[in-house]
This record gives structure tokens, sequence and C-alpha cells, in this order.
């Protein structure tokens, strides 16, 4: 599996699970114009809390929104403690994981949030 691929499955499980965001697909890509790239527009009825299942919110390389999850751990004094302990010390944090912070901080929320 590409990186890529691995990012967008765990970006997806990270809206769904950590996140408790609703998987949609009833989202339209749309392009504005070669400065806007990539954008997307719900279609019909918007739902509360959903998430476009093509392209899911960056959780897990883009830090701005890996700061998302990590508020969303905190809001929870059970899965904050699990996350914590579950965090490699920070010797390990990167030469065992092979993997940028965002990824390994992912990583580590969803299996905070398991029960």
């Amino acid at each position: 599996m590409k990186k890529d691929d691995e990012n967008l499955e765990l970006d997806a499980l990270i809206a769904e699970k950590v996140m408790n965001l609703t998987p949609c697909s009833s989202w339209k890509e749309i392009y504005g114009g070669w400065l806007a790239g990539e954008c997307w527009m719900h279609e019909g009825e918007p739902h509360d809390d959903c998430f476009n299942v093509e392209a899911p919110p960056k959780f897990s390389t883009e830090m701005s929104r890996t700061w998302e999850v990590v508020e969303k751990i905190n809001e929870n004094d059970e899965v904050r403690e699990r996350f914590i302990e579950l965090l490699p010390d920070k010797k390990d944090f990167f030469d065992k994981n092979k993997a940028d912070a965002s990824t390994i901080i992912c990583r580590v929320a969803l299996e905070a949030v398991k029960k």
C-alpha cells in the first residue's frame, strides 16, 4: 500500500473513530481555477459532522489538523491517559516508527480510543 493510500485510510479512521464524524459520499469535486486547487462541495442537504470519504481531513499529514485530534483526545480523561501511556519515548519517537509526528500522533490516538 502506498503512503498516500495509508494516510487516506488513517485520516478516514481518525475522522470516524476519534473525531466522531460521519462518513459521507455526498461531496462533489469542483475546481475554482488554477489557484484554488482541489475543492469539494457538499451536494444536497448538509449533514451535521460529516466528512468526505474520498478526501477526509488530513489529520495525519497536516499538523494544524493533528492538533484538532489532540484537542479531541484531551476532552476525555480516560482516553487522554491511554494516549499518553501509548506515546513512544522521545528517544524512540521517530526512529522506531519511521513516520512524521502527525502520523505517529494519529496512530496513537486511534489506539487510545479503542475500547
